[in-house]
């Protein structure tokens, strides 16, 4: 017979609520309802040179901290921010965006192909 004692990680907890929850730590802010993030930081630039951007928030890390902006498109305010390279901060940066009061996201960036018949600028949509 298995001693689960001898092994935690064959433990199960039927809580279903997390011990850490970001809506815990992070107080909620008058956000937009959408947000834009992208990784391109020359769109993110552009924009703080027209004086189209304000600033909103901060994600903040060990490493860097990510400026939350709001701008307006068409009548409507949105949000913009700089992605996160890398699974674990990508994760840690939408549950801190979801826990301020942002509840919908696009994500805009670029990345390379293994089908030769996709050109470079052309739109990928993965469902």
């Amino acid at each position: 017979m298995l001693n689960i004692s001898l092994y935690p990680i064959l433990e199960f907890d039927y809580d279903k609520k997390a011990k850490l929850q970001p809506v815990n730590i992070i107080s909620k802010t008058p956000v937009p309802k959408a947000c834009v993030i992208t990784f391109f930081k020359e769109v993110i630039q552009k924009k703080l040179e027209s004086g189209e951007l304000e600033q909103i928030g901060t994600i903040h890390s060990e490493t860097i901290d990510i400026p939350v902006y709001k701008t307006e498109y068409n009548g409507y305010f949105l949000g913009l921010v700089g992605g996160f390279v890398g699974a674990a901060g990508s994760a840690a940066m939408l549950e801190e965006l979801i826990a301020s009061g942002f509840e919908k996201f696009i994500v805009c960036g670029g990345a390379g192909v293994l089908k030769r018949d996709i050109q470079v600028g052309h739109l990928v949509l993965p469902y």
